[in-house]
């Protein structure tokens, strides 16, 4: 939206001003359904058009309740229904960046907490726990994450534009990461913390204290800003 005009007083109506000069524009993602499907955040559906069914991915009470404690741990929606057929879901509103991205079957990638929005129907979602006490602990990026694997595309927000987003591809090698800055990375990369020193003393000095590592082939996001500025 270039503008926002629904300003109630005068407030409102400063803020989406300056909101506007400074580029901050309110975005919202539209899917279009042709005999195909779409699972969305719960809570993300703004409306739908055409005909569209819903199912959920609750499976019985015990399943409902697994996904409850998940959804308390990783911030995501409890429950994220998926929606077939033929014709249009509007999806909520946001300021935060969008970005699609396609996956081709060969390696998942992982997402880090809250930024799910929705992913096409046969791309399978899972929630994984981090690998080591040390990466939940001191890498901020959630205790448990979500795996997105299969063909077709998905959607989760960013705090900054893809043209501010800078993409690295790793072959066998590794990538230390002063803060939670990613917004993704690939299935296949081990994600641990370490010290940014081997040495207790020049951990203190360097004051950087602990860093994220990824280890192995594959790619890592990285946003220009701390992930959780939004």
């Amino acid at each position: 939206y270039k503008m926002n005009l629904s300003s109630k007083n005068a407030k409102e109506a400063m803020e989406n001003y300056y909101l506007h000069e400074a580029n901050v524009f309110k975005k919202q993602l539209l899917i279009t359904l042709n005999d195909s499907s779409a699972c969305i955040n719960s809570g993300e559906m703004l409306f739908t058009a055409g005909e569209i069914k819903i199912k959920t991915n609750v499976k019985g009470m015990g399943d409902f309740i697994g996904k409850a404690i998940s959804s308390s741990l990783t911030g995501e929606g409890m429950i994220k229904p998926k929606y077939f057929g033929n014709g249009y879901i509007m999806l909520e509103p946001t300021y935060k960046y969008i970005i699609l991205e396609e996956l081709h079957g060969e390696q998942g990638v992982i997402i880090s907490d809250g930024t799910f929005m929705a992913c096409s129907g046969d791309v399978k979602l899972k929630t994984i726990a981090v690998s080591s006490i040390s990466s939940a602990t001191f890498g901020k990026e959630g205790i448990f994450n979500l795996l997105l694997k299969g063909k077709g595309v998905i959607c989760f927000t960013s705090p900054v534009p893809r043209s501010d987003i800078t993409i690295v591809q790793l072959k066998n090698d590794i990538l230390r990461v002063n803060g939670n800055y990613a917004l993704a990375w690939s299935e296949g990369l081990d994600f641990t913390v370490e010290p940014s020193s081997s040495f207790f003393f020049g951990n203190a000095v360097s004051a950087e204290g602990y860093v994220n590592v990824y280890k192995g082939t594959g790619t890592i996001w990285l946003a220009s800003v701390i992930t959780n500025y939004l």
